[in-house]
């Protein structure tokens, strides 16, 4: 693994640690993941380096064509041909 090891087991477990901080509003945080989305495969490409490293670190990536994007998320016209999703990151609801 690269420089991102030592930080894994720092990241990891924060959700669990803040358990007891969000009792009563756990309705405000969601673990669904995050979904990033490129206009280009050639811009998915680029940060490959990026992605990968996330792989080694143990997150678990889905990457999508055009028509999987659009599959998943109709908004996305034409105007979007690639994505990489990250599976179950905990992130603060926003509504």
């Amino acid at each position: 693994m690269r420089r991102l090891a030592h930080r894994v087991p720092l990241a990891g477990p924060t959700f669990e640690a803040l358990q007891r901080l969000i009792s009563g509003a756990e309705d405000l945080v969601h673990r669904l993941g995050h979904l990033y989305v490129y206009r280009s495969a050639q811009s998915l490409r680029k940060d490959h380096f990026a992605w990968e490293l996330r792989r080694e670190n143990g997150v678990e990536i889905d990457e999508f064509d055009a028509d999987e994007l659009r599959q998943l998320e109709p908004a996305f016209r034409a105007t979007m041909s690639a994505a990489c999703s990250c599976a179950r990151t905990d992130t603060p609801r926003t509504r």
